[in-house]
């Protein structure tokens, strides 16, 4: 996946074409769709982004992104398994939109061009 990430519009146009041809088409309940990238550099979070989960947590709506990390071998796919560690008493989920910058070493000028 990384590599069809890195092949930009190219790439896409390939997948369009292959899409549209239909001669690739695999049945849904054969297949298991896992995390399109499981090996990230890095995970960066924002937390209590929404006023609903901030009045069900009893948290005041924060007036600043509270940006949190996760590591990597966090990230599972739809339908897996989530752990429950021995040590929590208490377990919460959400779901979660994931960014990919695939541009390196850009300009601070130029950074919303890569998002």
């Amino acid at each position: 996946m990384v590599g069809f990430l890195r092949g930009g519009v190219p790439m896409q146009e390939v997948a369009k074409k292959a899409v549209e041809a239909g001669e690739y088409v695999i049945q849904r309940d054969k297949v298991q769709i896992k995390a399109p990238i499981t090996n990230p550099n890095k995970v960066l979070c924002i937390g209590n982004n929404y006023r609903d989960h901030c009045v069900e947590q009893g948290v005041p709506v924060p007036t600043e992104p509270l940006v949190f990390s996760k590591f990597p071998s966090t990230i599972i796919g739809p339908g897996d398994d989530i752990i429950y560690p021995d040590v929590s008493d208490a377990l919460d989920w959400e779901v979660e939109l994931v960014v990919v910058i695939g541009k390196e070493e850009i300009g601070r000028a130029s950074c919303r061009e890569r998002v």
